[in-house]
């Protein structure tokens, strides 16, 4: 066996392997994919249920990983995510015998000096470290530059065909998603995230009233940058469909934070062509915008997304921010929007009010109340309370940004079975 996969790790792999491919042969999940089918196209279903938690360093510590080599070591946990997820988690995700190998790329930075502003750990929290100090200090920003390896990339492809191919669906790139080098290019077409870690997000507020052409240069380059990015991939041809069952690390959708993105109103996979970005779900969101008005969204922000946006077959928005006053301005501005984000911040009253059955809500609710005071007959009230104002509206009910489960994972199983059991007073 190739020396980069040892045999008895190779062994290990297959017996995951062969064990997801027997998960994925359950005929349920041809069902749920039909209900979010019929939910993307804005049909009544049921409510969906999703628990796709940021916390499975917990679940599935590293340092339980038996695979050295890096790709495969992701793979293992991959695998071993589905596994755990059909043995606890009684939700709608997906799960599939499909397993993506991502092309080896690199995207060069905005300017050479960026720190970005997070701590290895998850449950840790750090500054943000300005590389934009003054106005002139714009010069410094560059066009990112998008590279493939090819030759690594046949390599880890053919490696993983020997491994799994006659077990698993091998598939050569991953589906694009607003995750897709977020670590330059910011999560999806925001633009807006990658403009306060440059700038720094307390300097950023006072430039809204102190330098708003400065802004408005920022934004221009970012979305100049952002738009080079997604054609130089179209050229490439490393996009890959997104309207499908993918979970970045066990998370994020197509969709970013909010649900799957499957959908019969995108090709359902390539033909003989390149994918082209009218195939594929964009997303994007203005968190750091939380506590800023919806005229100054609309002034800095929409109308950059908009022109991204306009290039998708389908969009989603939002993620944790607060939208109580913002959705009437989403919707003025993004094109192709299907799912919106209702987050743990936001009143679902409200949303089911502004949203009134235009798009699919994605209802997160906070986590707070599932592992930290964990009451029962209080998140009996408040999902049966959410699916009821929402009722007619298509909704997904997602338990999202849990960080730690406090050692009761227990608790978020118990949250699926109760939302699971509530949605079907809505078949």
């Amino acid at each position: 066996m190739n020396r980069r996969v040892s045999k008895e790790e190779t062994w290990y792999l297959q017996s995951l392997a062969r064990r997801v491919k027997e998960i994925s042969e359950n005929p349920k999940w041809s069902e749920k994919i039909k209900l979010w089918v019929k939910l993307n196209r804005m049909e009544k279903t049921r409510p969906l249920v999703m628990f796709p938690p940021e916390l499975w360093h917990e679940l599935i510590p590293d340092d339980t990983l038996k695979v050295k080599d890096p790709l495969f070591r992701s793979i293992e946990k991959e695998l071993r995510m589905r596994i755990y997820r059909d043995e606890y988690f009684r939700d709608d995700i997906v799960l599939t015998d499909v397993i993506y190998i991502p092309y080896v790329t690199q995207v060069s930075d905005w300017v050479d000096d960026r720190k970005r502003p997070y701590d290895r750990r998850p449950d840790h929290a750090a500054c943000f470290h300005p590389c934009i100090h003054e106005v002139s200090d714009i010069d410094k920003m560059k066009l990112p530059q998008l590279t493939v390896d090819e030759e690594k990339s046949k390599e880890n492809f053919g490696l993983a065909e020997e491994i799994f191919g006659g077990i698993l669906t091998v598939e050569e790139g991953e589906p694009f998603t607003a995750a897709s080098h977020q670590n330059i290019m910011g999560w999806g077409n925001s633009l807006i995230d990658i403009w306060c870690e440059l700038r720094g997000l307390e300097q950023v507020m006072y430039d809204l009233y102190e330098e708003p052409a400065f802004t408005h240069e920022a934004m221009q380059i970012l979305y100049e940058g952002r738009l080079k990015y997604l054609k130089e991939g179209i050229a490439q041809g490393i996009w890959r469909m997104n309207n499908n069952e993918y979970l970045v690390n066990g998370t994020a959708t197509a969709c970013g934070s909010n649900g799957h993105a499957f959908t019969d109103l995108l090709p359902e996979k390539e033909a003989d062509r390149k994918v082209e970005l009218k195939d594929l779900w964009g997303y994007c969101m203005a968190q750091e915008f939380t506590a800023v008005s919806p005229e100054m969204l609309e002034e800095f922000v929409l109308p950059y997304q908009q022109k991204l946006s306009a290039l998708f077959g389908m969009n989603a928005y939002g993620c944790c921010e607060k939208m109580d006053a913002k959705y009437d301005a989403v919707a003025r501005h993004i094109p192709n929007l299907r799912q919106v984000a209702v987050s743990a911040f936001s009143h679902i009253d409200i949303a089911a009010e502004k949203i009134g059955g235009r798009y699919v809500m994605s209802w997160k609710v906070n986590p707070t109340n599932v592992f930290h005071t964990f009451d029962i007959e209080k998140i009996r009230e408040m999902i049966s309370h959410g699916m009821e104002v929402s009722r007619g509206n298509p909704l997904i009910v997602e338990l999202r940004e849990a960080q730690t489960c406090c050692g009761h994972i227990e608790r978020g199983i118990s949250w699926v079975d109760i939302c699971m059991d509530l949605a079907r007073n809505y078949e």
